[in-house]
């Protein structure tokens, strides 16, 4: 058995393509093309868009089956221009192998392990389904281990002291064990896979280096790389048996731009044909920049109408930006209402199967055995019994919290998850700025968007201006300056506590 030094090697000399120290024959020549390596570079990739907001495929969509396409009988599923991609593919191997033969030129192998190549996991359901399983364990972990395991189940009375230990918790897991979805979705819990971009054709272990190896030494194993280029996959670096849709190649743009061809008015122009016409010069685009430039310059002519076919609103996605907002949620647009909704559960759940406390208190009884004795006597204690009842967070209770209140734990939980270190005076601020845009800009309908939006972006470090005029503003320690803010409700700390770091 390996030592974990060993492992620890073997990893970088892996990672830095050194074929020798391997013993890997064909190592060298995996860097051309360059493969995506999802460990240790592209770990957010197909979880973030462009903005570096976590993003996902919505329960709705796959449900409603829009989006996602069936790759094979096995029930997997992958994006719909994915799936148009990765058949091309698949039918090109085929042909290779029906046709090849000595003098056929590039094919696959009669030995080739390549010949049998199939999807075995592509698409495995809902984030919203791995979510609820992920925050059941999470809860069992904080309940038997954090707080019954040691003396802090008896400082939680009620819910406030609850969400206390909680943060606490959370504090000390930090980035180890995200519990909004939004941290979920950028951690090692949540899986490649939910993206429908990422098709396995090897039912193979990831960390096994012999089945690395007997890819990559496969005789056609250069050929099945350069291909899949060609239908615009990445070959995954750690699992060169999975295919990675490379959403920048103009090979897999034009399959995405085919999924948005609207049926043609004029009998004599397929949608083939179209395509064609209008988009000749993205088939030979040499990349990702020079698609979206031509995709710009084409944008009003379709828009204004092609001879022949009107205009056409719906085609194109427009850029990547344009393909995430399509195909994917943004994950912090439900994150707060979602997090505060499974704390609550949490703690209800906790309450019904701990429904009292029996609180202990101690007192000196010396003073009186003295008098009663008329003499000094031994010091002696007696315990107070007292039994408190916890009871449930019910919605009524929670409408009559401030939006300040859940507003705090929120950002105080996605700071750690982000390992942000914010000061006081700062997180402060920032409840008061995003409870403006609760009140003013949303209306106090989350739904909306704004608030959410602005912590987003003040947890990535960005900086938003508000996008209506407001009648105050905050200064730098926090205070309220012009108008009273009306409507804000009490600005008090979670249980007093500020933030816990």
């Amino acid at each position: 058995m390996e030592s974990t030094i060993q492992i620890f090697e073997d990893r970088k000399d892996y990672h830095n393509y050194d074929q020798i120290a391997l013993q890997i024959e064909n190592l060298s020549n995996f860097s051309d093309p360059s493969p995506i390596d999802l460990w240790y570079d592209k770990n957010f990739y197909g979880k973030v868009n462009q903005q570096n907001d976590y993003i996902y495929i919505s329960k709705r969509a796959f449900e409603l089956q829009e989006k996602l396409t069936l790759i094979s009988d096995r029930g997997l599923y992958v994006l719909e221009f994915v799936a148009a991609a990765y058949n091309d593919f698949k039918n090109r191997i085929d042909r290779l192998i029906a046709f090849g033969g000595d003098f056929a030129g590039p094919s696959i192998s009669k030995l080739s392990v390549l010949k049998s190549i199939s999807p075995q996991r592509a698409y495995d359901g809902p984030v919203e389904d791995s979510y609820d399983a992920y925050i059941n364990a999470y809860f069992d972990n904080f309940t038997k281990n954090y707080l019954r395991g040691t003396s802090r189940d008896e400082k939680i009375k009620n819910f406030d002291d609850y969400v206390y230990q909680f943060l606490q918790f959370v504090g000390e897991k930090k980035n180890k064990l995200p519990f909004t979805k939004s941290g979920f979705i950028g951690s090692i819990f949540c899986s490649p896979y939910s993206s429908g971009l990422v098709i396995d054709l090897a039912h193979k272990d990831h960390n096994d280096d012999l089945s690395r190896e007997a890819f990559i030494e496969d005789e056609s194993f250069d050929f099945y790389h350069s291909l899949a280029k060609q239908y615009g996959f990445y070959v995954d670096k750690n699992a060169p048996w999975r295919l990675v849709a490379n959403i920048s190649s103009p090979q897999m743009q034009r399959y995405w731009i085919r999924q948005f061809i609207p049926p043609t008015p004029r009998p004599e122009i397929s949608e083939e044909d179209l395509l064609k016409e209008a988009c000749k010069d993205i088939l030979f685009a040499e990349d990702g920049v020079e698609v979206q430039n031509i995709v710009d310059q084409l944008k009003d002519k379709f828009l204004d109408g092609m001879p022949g076919v009107g205009p056409v609103n719906y085609m194109f996605p427009v850029s990547l930006e344009d393909l995430f907002s399509k195909y994917y949620t943004k994950a912090y647009h439900g994150d707060l209402e979602q997090t505060i909704m499974k704390l609550v559960e949490g703690y209800n759940k906790y309450v019904s199967t701990f429904p009292k406390i029996i609180e202990e208190k101690e007192y000196s009884c010396f003073k009186q055995i003295h008098e009663l004795a008329g003499s000094p006597v031994q010091r002696r204690r007696l315990t107070s019994k007292k039994t408190i009842i916890r009871k449930k967070v019910t919605e009524k209770d929670l409408v009559n919290r401030s939006a300040s209140f859940f507003l705090k734990i929120y950002l105080n939980i996605r700071n750690k998850e982000e390992g942000n270190t914010m000061s006081q005076a700062k997180f402060n601020k920032t409840i008061l700025q995003a409870t403006r845009y609760y009140m003013f800009v949303d209306q106090k309908q989350l739904d909306k968007g704004a608030t959410l939006k602005y912590i987003n972006d003040v947890i990535k470090g960005q900086k938003t201006q508000l996008s209506v005029a407001l009648p105050f503003e905050a200064t730098e320690s926090g205070d309220i300056t012009g108008q009273k803010f009306y409507g804000m409700g009490s600005t008090e700390s979670v249980s007093d506590m500020g933030q816990v770091y």
